[in-house]
């Protein structure tokens, strides 16, 4: 009977979070642009159309190692703030620490920009300019594989204030349950809970970043089925990463390409013109970046 209490404590829990949380949620988390860009290679552009997929990589080993670290530690500043509450919170504060390294792993990211023509993402992802930019419709980005995708928080007080307010619901609801954290069952539901403190985590940058205007379609690491994940080198690091296939949208899901500043764009253009068009994606606009690039 003990058991069955405490099972009916944790659905009752939930219930009361979920009803809180996501209100809370959307004065925080705001809805990405119509269209926005994936700025790439033409190698990586060219496996994106051929394999109707999109890579997602673990976001502890995107390009700068230190962007998701910035996020959890965001969430850590939140949780020392809540601990100062009270005894309880405090109590509560370290299952909570206990939790998020309890075996969770970050989850997968794909990186967007709601510019898909800025000088500065030329130069960090397009060798000499002649990659491009995929402009993806980001409706139905979000039927991929049930992804989410949200826009990056650059904004410190607004980052703090969410997790504060996050830490704070989830903290407010197991405590009001009376359920004890020591036991197997309740500790565990906490460990599910991270990964929506993760998910949070992976978009939050610091603001000398917010020039970049990211958008992230992130998939968190307990809806990923293990076999489905592969591998790649990378910097001296093997990289973890999945394939968000998107075939039944494909038609649809592309807008338009733009071409990098780099040089003789305009056979560029009329090579990827060519290309799209052998590929049934004749429907996609195709035109040349307006910056200007030196060599």
């Amino acid at each position: 009977m003990e058991d069955t209490a405490s099972t009916q404590k944790l659905k009752d829990l939930q219930e009361r979070y979920f009803n809180r949380y996501f209100p809370f949620e959307e004065r925080f988390v705001t809805a990405p642009p119509i269209i926005t860009y994936h700025y790439t290679n033409v190698a990586s552009f060219s496996a994106i159309v051929l394999g109707k997929s999109l890579w997602a990589s673990r976001a502890e080993f995107l390009n700068d190692a230190t962007e998701f670290r910035y996020g959890l530690e965001a969430c850590r500043r939140a949780a020392e703030k809540i601990s100062s509450i009270g005894e309880s919170y405090a109590v509560f504060v370290g299952h909570l620490h206990r939790a998020m390294t309890h075996g969770s792993n970050s989850p997968f990211v794909t990186c967007f920009c709601r510019d898909g023509d800025l000088l500065s993402q030329w130069r960090a992802y397009s060798p000499h300019g002649q990659g491009l930019s995929i402009g993806f419709r980001s409706e139905l980005l979000r039927k991929v594989q049930g992804a989410n995708i949200e826009n990056v928080i650059y904004d410190r007080e607004i980052q703090d204030e969410f997790l504060y307010g996050h830490i704070k619901i989830l903290a407010d609801e197991f405590l009001s349950s009376d359920v004890d954290l020591n036991a197997q069952e309740p500790f565990m539901r906490l460990v599910g809970y991270t990964g929506a403190l993760e998910r949070s985590a992976a978009i939050m940058k610091d603001a000398a970043f917010r020039e970049e205007s990211e958008t992230r379609i992130f998939v968190p690491d307990y809806n990923v089925d293990v076999s489905k994940i592969k591998f790649r080198p990378r910097n001296n690091l093997v990289i973890p990463y999945i394939e968000l296939g998107f075939e039944p949208i494909l038609p649809l899901a592309i807008s338009n390409i733009i071409i990098g500043p780099g040089p003789d764009p305009e056979t560029r253009k009329k090579n990827i013109e060519h290309f799209l068009a052998l590929n049934k994606l004749d429907d996609v606009e195709v035109r040349t970046s307006k910056c200007q690039l030196r060599q």
